[in-house]
C-alpha cells in the first residue's frame, strides 16, 4: 500500500469514527422498528414481552391477537416509546373485568427477548458504519 492510499484510509477511517457521534440518533428508528416488529410477532403467538405465554381463552384459543394493531413503538431522537392503544391498554395493566393481566409492551424494563432484537439491530448498524461509512 502506498503512503496516499494508507493515508486516505486513514481519512476514511476516521470520518467513520466521526459518524459514531450520531450513532444513537441513527440508530433509533432501526431499534423502533425492529421492537414493533418483535412485540407483533409476541402477541401474534399469544407472548407476553417477557416471551412468557398469555393465559388463554377458555377455548384455548390466543387472547388479543388484535393487539398487534394497536402497538406504537416510536422513536424520539435517541429514546424509543413504546405504547399500547385502546382497549388493550386495559390488558396490559390488568385493569380488567377479571383482572387477567396480559402484558403486550414491557413497563419497565427491557425485556430479554426485546434486547436481543436490539442488539441485533445494533450490531449490524455499527457494521454498516463502520465497514461501509454508511451511518443512515
Amino acid at each position: 500500500m502506498s503512503r496516499e492510499a494508507a493515508y486516505a484510509a486513514l481519512d476514511a477511517q476516521i470520518e467513520r469514527l466521526r459518524t459514531l457521534a450520531d450513532f444513537a440518533k441513527t440508530a433509533a428508528p432501526l431499534v423502533a422498528e425492529a421492537m414493533k416488529k418483535k412485540l407483533d410477532v409476541q402477541v401474534l403467538q399469544g407472548l407476553g414481552p417477557d416471551g412468557k405465554p398469555w393465559r388463554r381463552n377458555a377455548d384455548a384459543s390466543i387472547s388479543l391477537a388484535g393487539a398487534a394493531r394497536a402497538i406504537a413503538v416510536t422513536a424520539i431522537g435517541t429514546v424509543i416509546q413504546a405504547k399500547v392503544g385502546y382497549p388493550f391498554s386495559f390488558h396490559n395493566s390488568g385493569n380488567t373485568r377479571g383482572g387477567t393481566r396480559r402484558q403486550i409492551i414491557p413497563t419497565n424494563t427491557l425485556t430479554a427477548p426485546l434486547t436481543e432484537s436490539v442488539k441485533e439491530v445494533l450490531d449490524a448498524h455499527f457494521k454498516k458504519t463502520m465497514v461501509a461509512g454508511d451511518g443512515g
